[in-house]
């Protein structure tokens, strides 16, 4: 099945902005909610990070937690659904939430601003060319004490993809150190798992950056 967006000619007139947020998504008829992780947002809505996603038109409600102990919750319905076996290395699979009218939008409204003057915005870190690179990389997840060193097989100023021999699902945290070839220096990173998917030794796993590193990627790349 193709991918499904929402309708509507005002859906993209707010610039949509690469974010880590906490979500819970509340569902009629599921008796407890789905914790999940929010990786873009506009001022209209919102898209959830997930291998799996309800139906187009679902009713759902959002729960947002904004930092501190600010949560907000708004109502809306799926809009767009970006099946795994679509996604490009480096993007989420997931699903777009439209919000209904809402008092509370006033308030995203104002974090999604605030956000904004802080991120690179999606239309341009996709600017930024993707290459292929063979880089020692050492990788922890939040729920490990322990780093393992895995090889790259891509990398860009916005996220890196590698094999491992386990999966990591979608939107678990991941501290990263790249080994800068042919020195001692070592460039940590951290970020988010966009996407695990089956591989010949394992598994793909393609991590996007919390931010853009331009200076990192060209040191790494020798340039």
């Amino acid at each position: 099945m193709s991918d499904t967006k929402e309708p509507g000619p005002d859906r993209r007139r707010s610039r949509r902005t690469d974010v880590d947020l906490r979500a819970r998504v509340f569902q009629s008829g599921h008796i407890e909610p789905d914790e999940r992780r929010a990786v873009d947002v506009n001022e209209q809505g919102v898209f959830i990070g997930s291998l799996t996603s309800p139906p187009l038109h679902t009713a759902l409600t959002i729960e947002l937690f904004l930092g501190g102990q600010e949560r907000l919750r708004l109502r809306g319905q799926v809009v767009r659904i970006l099946r795994p076996e679509r996604v490009a290395s480096g993007e989420a699979a997931g699903y777009g939430v439209q919000f209904e009218a809402d008092p509370g939008l006033a308030r995203w409204a104002d974090f999604c601003r605030a956000v904004a003057a802080k991120r690179l915005p999606i239309s341009e870190r996709r600017r930024f060319e993707r290459v292929g690179a063979r880089l020692q990389v050492h990788v922890r997840a939040a729920s490990e004490a322990e780093m393992r060193a895995f090889v790259t097989q891509n990398l860009s100023p916005v996220g890196a993809q590698f094999e491992t021999d386990v999966a990591l699902a979608s939107g678990v945290r991941v501290a990263l150190e790249f080994h800068v070839p042919g020195t001692e220096e070592i460039v940590a990173l951290a970020g988010a798992v966009v996407r695990s998917e089956p591989a010949p030794r394992g598994f793909s796993v393609a991590v996007r950056f919390d931010a853009p590193e331009l200076e990192a990627f060209t040191r790494l790349l020798g340039r």
